[in-house]
């Protein structure tokens, strides 16, 4: 790492002279008479077996290589390179790519921006990487590295440099650091000399933990999204020429005037506990909060109820599956505000009491069991399939049509996106986890659901870890193995889909 261009230029090609490689010295150039320096690379590229390279460019289509990465020659034979990357060692055969320098225009009549080329530069995208500036280094990490700072001209730079190392013991100093180089931004330091006042910080995270409590409230019992989802539900859909009046909308009328008949006095509920909060009155303000938040329960309780049993009524009808697909997503805002109204409590409590740890499983818990046990009671009471492989029974006489039926996988997506754990869909639906982690790794592939919904970091970290790791052309079942079993093949396609990986797929056990 140094400081200037110049010295860079001048390492790299003292290496590339002193290699001691009996191979030819291949070279690459462009001819012209533009300066080198509007050049994206070198115009003439010299490279030796053994040398080392950096890549100067992403590789967007392949993701074979990075700006930053480093590699090493180990072959050249006429104009074919091979490089050996850094870290993996997988061999890797150079490809000449295209720069386009575009001059844009707004067009006169329509506005938008069009582009023209006027002008491309072809060539190997790397350069020689014995060394490289302080600036180019920035976000990348060393194991070791000879810094030379001794002319450090730019704040922070000296900072940047030996921050590059992952431990003292790779550092090697060429020059010594004058402490004259060693600057810092006078905004930073403006800054920091007005805004760093420890002796107010308690009271700032005071006034902080009000204002989240307030916005906290305020979120937690309002209902208007709600409102506005029943609202577009009535006023959208053809379906509902499908059905008489008395089948559906009495339904959704009754959700609507229940929640409406709340408005009033969830306003001034509200309004009581931003002024307890504003007084500091925490103890009365935890007291409010815990009977709100128990009455709301209720109510929400009731209409989730009603709007469960209108779903399930409405699967056995013909050609309703995008009002299904409205009264379901409906269901997740309901089930989402659930989970609100049961941690306002909590929450507030932690906060206000200066915890550092939230563990809310045992809501979780109590939640689906709740849920679970009322579905059992509807589906019970309208006659549906258990999934368990019972036969349903018919009301009314009207035959289920699969067409209409919600497909496994997204019925899989709705009890998740309702709060339902992994366990806990398999449980509803009769299924093996391994199951319903297959559904859920399809929609991460698909870009439908994000893995973090259903797998935790930790876990996507390490499978990520042994990704990594995995040899060319490895299989599911390679993987699984290397894991010890520790994780089924639902979550690992999940992550490999989530790291755009992909495995040479072969039937597992």
């Amino acid at each position: 790492l140094t400081t200037h261009n110049y010295k860079a230029d001048e390492l790299n090609q003292k290496a590339l002279n002193e290699l001691d490689t009996p191979s030819h010295i291949f070279k690459a150039s462009i001819d012209g008479e533009f300066m080198e320096s509007m050049y994206p690379v070198l115009a003439q590229l010299e490279l030796k077996v053994g040398a080392q390279i950096m890549f100067t460019k992403n590789d967007n289509e392949n993701r074979a290589y990075f700006n930053g990465k480093l590699a090493t020659v180990t072959s050249i034979t006429g104009n074919d390179i091979e490089v050996s990357m850094a870290e993996t060692h997988e061999s890797y055969k150079l490809k000449r790519v295209v720069w386009e320098n575009k001059k844009y225009t707004v067009d006169s009549s329509t506005k938008e921006l069009e582009d023209e080329v006027i002008g491309t530069f072809e060539q190997y995208p790397v350069k020689l990487a014995w060394a490289i500036t302080v600036h180019k280094s920035q976000g990348l990490t060393f194991d070791r590295a000879i810094i030379d700072v001794g002319q450090a001209f730019a704040d922070g730079q000296v900072y940047v440099a030996l921050s590059r190392l992952r431990s003292l013991e790779g550092l090697i100093l060429r020059t010594h650091i004058d402490t004259q180089v060693i600057t810092t931004d006078k905004k930073i330091v403006s800054f920091t000399e007005t805004n760093n006042r420890p002796a107010e910080l308690g009271m700032v995270m005071k006034n902080k933990q009000r204002d989240y409590i307030r916005y906290l409230i305020t979120k937690t019992f309002d209902f208007n999204s709600l409102l506005n989802e029943i609202k577009d539900i009535r006023d959208t859909g053809n379906e509902e020429g499908t059905f008489d009046e008395e089948t559906m909308k009495p339904v959704l009328e009754q959700i609507n005037n229940t929640l409406s008949s709340e408005i009033s006095n969830t306003e001034k509920f509200k309004k009581q506990l931003t002024t307890l909060v504003d007084e500091n009155q925490y103890q009365l303000l935890l007291e409010r909060i815990r009977n709100g938040s128990n009455y709301y329960k209720e109510v929400l309780l009731r209409v989730v109820k009603m709007l469960l049993t209108h779903i399930e009524e409405m699967k056995k009808q013909k050609r309703v599956k995008g009002y299904v697909t409205n009264l379901t997503e409906l269901d997740q805002l309901f089930a989402k505000k659930r989970e609100e109204v049961d941690k306002a409590l909590y929450l507030t409590q932690a906060i206000l009491e200066e915890r550092d740890a939230f563990d809310f499983t045992e809501l979780t818990k109590a939640r689906t069991t709740e849920r679970l046990n009322m579905l059992d009671e509807i589906r019970s009471y309208v006659g549906v399939n258990d999934g368990k492989g019972k036969k349903a029974k018919r009301n009314r006489g009207i035959k289920k049509s699969k067409k209409d039926e919600p497909s496994t996988y997204d019925i899989t997506l709705n009890l998740l996106e309702s709060g339902l754990t992994v366990d806990a869909i398999a449980q509803e639906r009769g299924l093996v986890p391994s199951t319903i982690e297959g559904h859920l790794a399809r929609a991460v592939e698909a870009g439908n659901l994000s893995i973090y919904k259903f797998m935790t970091e930790e876990n996507v970290t390490t499978i990520t870890k042994a990704l990594q790791e995995m040899p060319e052309g490895f299989t599911s079942k390679d993987l699984f193995m290397k894991l010890e079993g520790n994780y089924g093949y639902g979550k690992l396609r999940a992550v490999m889909s989530h790291a755009g990986i992909k495995s040479t797929r072969q039937k597992e056990d």
